[in-house]
Formats: C-alpha cells, structure tokens, sequence
C-alpha cells in the first residue's frame, strides 16, 4: 500500500502542470518558475521583517475585478502554465480585443521559467491565435506579423498592497506562488489555511481582489486560471492573501501595464 500511494504521488508530479485533466493537478516546482535570486530575496526579507507580514490593514472591505475584460478560460497544453498565466494578463491588458497564440509564444522560450516568458513577449511580437491555433502542435510553415509584445512589466515582489494597487490602476498581474491544496483541488476559494503542496508551484493571472477584514490574511486575489472552466468557478478561484503573508509560501508579481503593437 505504501508503494501505491509512492507511485501516485511520483505520478501526480510528472503531470506537472497538467492541468485538471489530472484529478489532483501539480504543478511544476516553484524553483523552476522563478529565479533562484527571487526566491533568496523573499526568504531573507521574511527571515528579517516577520511582523511586517503580519496583521496589514488593507483599509475597508471592498471588491475589485477587471474580469470583464478577460478573454475566455483556456485549458492549457503540457507544463505551459508561464506562457497561459502570461498571454492571460496580455489579453486582459487589450480589453479583450485580441486572442495571442500560446503556442507562438511557448516555442519562443521552452522553458517553466516567468522571467524567460516576459523577455520572449517583451522582445517578440506575438501572433493571434488564428496563425498558430493550440490544437496545432506543430509550426506553421509560414506566419503573420505579430500583433502585440509587453511594453512595459514592473516586478511587484510580494507585496499584497502592491498587487492591489496595480489593480485599482486597471492593470492585470502576472503571478506565481506555491500551490495550496485547495487550490490544486480546483475548489472556488482557497482556504488561507489550506496545506502547502510540497515542492509544487504554479504562474497565472490575478485579475482582481476582495479585501475582507473577517478572513485570516485580509482578503483573496481573484484569479483566472488556464485548467478550463470546470475548475473553480468557471476557471476563475480566490487565492488567499495569505499566500504572500505566510512563512511557509511566498508569492511572486508584476504589473502588466503597457503593450505594443511594434
């Protein structure tokens, strides 16, 4: 029996960001989506400050979404989760108006790395969907001029006030953390308890937030999410603040504030 549950788990974990495809979805390790510095910055100011993570007021209790402007719920392909969380905030950032191909920007970089996937969209203009369609594994022979690159990407660390502040501003966050278990359990909204997965982590979008003084941490970070739209509330799950705030995860952000069409 001991063997079993061991090979479960091993295969839970090849399945890395897989999506809900799998019946218990885990990702790809939180050392792979953000560089080693990143994670070492973290870790140290936590170590240094722990009371400056602990009871914030983030003023009254209020809600807050730019998810009107959010293309439909993607389920995303193989251990993509950088490239979908990414093209996510890009779309959002565009009112909607534009459907980028994951595929194209994928093939740019090819790697379970943030930093990697914002320099391909920084440095490329990406294509619509309809030059390179997900159901397409393979390159087209020949492809259009891009239509839109990031323009512009601050880092947010994990600062909560931060992310919020971005989206008071109207701009979409491109974000990574460990993952939680409800959270992988595709459950509507994450308990700010729930248990870390161990190892396992995951990037997506955070499209707005609800700051509520009666949970633990203060509030949640709504977030869409590229498993389909079985997963949480028709893709989209309340990601506790907590997930910044606690010792035992950190989160990791940027702002997604200007793109380019040359």
């Amino acid at each position: 029996m001991a063997f079993l549950k061991k090979l479960a788990t091993l295969l839970m974990f090849a399945a890395a960001c897989a999506g809900v495809a799998q019946a218990k979805p885990i990702f790809t390790p939180l050392k792979e989506l953000v560089p080693l510095e990143l994670r070492l910055s973290i870790k140290a100011k936590k170590r240094a400050r722990p009371s400056a993570y602990q009871a914030v007021d983030y003023g009254p209790n209020r809600e807050k979404t730019l998810s009107a402007r959010d293309s439909p719920v993607k389920m995303q392909f193989g251990s993509t989760c950088t490239t979908f969380g990414l093209i996510a905030a890009m779309e959002n950032l565009s009112g909607g108006q534009v459907d980028l191909s994951e595929r194209f920007l994928w093939n740019l970089y090819r790697q379970y790395s943030m930093t990697p996937a914002l320099n391909a969209a920084t440095k490329n203009l990406l294509v619509a969907e309809s030059a390179w369609p997900q159901r397409q594994a393979g390159r087209p022979p020949r492809l259009p001029r891009g239509v839109l690159r990031v323009k512009d990407a601050p880092y947010l660390g994990d600062s909560v006030q931060s992310v919020i502040a971005s989206i008071d501003r109207g701009f979409p966050v491109y974000f990574a953390s460990e993952v939680l278990n409800d959270f992988g359990n595709c459950k509507k909204t994450v308990a700010p308890n729930s248990r870390v997965v161990p190892g396992a982590g995951h990037a997506y979008l955070v499209v707005g937030y609800r700051v509520d003084s009666r949970i633990a941490g203060g509030g949640h970070f709504l977030v869409k999410n590229s498993w389909g739209t079985n997963c949480g509330e028709r893709g989209y799950q309340w990601m506790p603040f907590a997930i910044c705030t606690r010792q035992d995860t950190s989160c990791y952000s940027w702002s997604l504030r200007a793109l380019s069409a040359v």
